[in-house]
């Protein structure tokens, strides 16, 4: 068990690490274009997630249903918030199982 958990904690502390170097690489992009254009750029998930070229049409305009219409919106609106917020929630999320991890290693020793 204790090998499970300090393979567990050295994973949990690479993904952890990674995660804050691509939070603070985008935090930077972000600032250097402030200082340099005036003005502080968003980089939204979908400048991540989706192509700059992809332009999404519903065939048949008729045919759409509300519910379509409002789970549509919902996933817009998720794509638009700053691609910073689920690295930063997912930072905190994996210090805070490293440090759970590494009370369940002291314990056990």
């Amino acid at each position: 068990m204790l090998c499970f958990l300090k393979f567990a904690k050295m994973t949990v502390l690479a993904s952890a690490v990674w995660t804050i170097f691509c939070a603070t690489f985008i935090f930077g992009w972000q600032l250097i274009s402030w200082f340099r254009h005036g003005v502080w750029e968003a980089f939204p998930l979908s400048s991540v997630t989706l192509p700059a070229s992809a332009i999404y049409m519903t065939a048949s305009r008729e045919q759409i249903r509300t519910q379509q219409i409002v789970f549509q919106n919902v996933i817009d609106w998720l794509l638009e918030v700053p691609a910073i917020v689920p690295l930063a929630i997912a930072s905190a999320l994996l210090v805070g199982f490293y440090v759970r991890l590494c009370l369940m290693e002291n314990q056990l020793r």
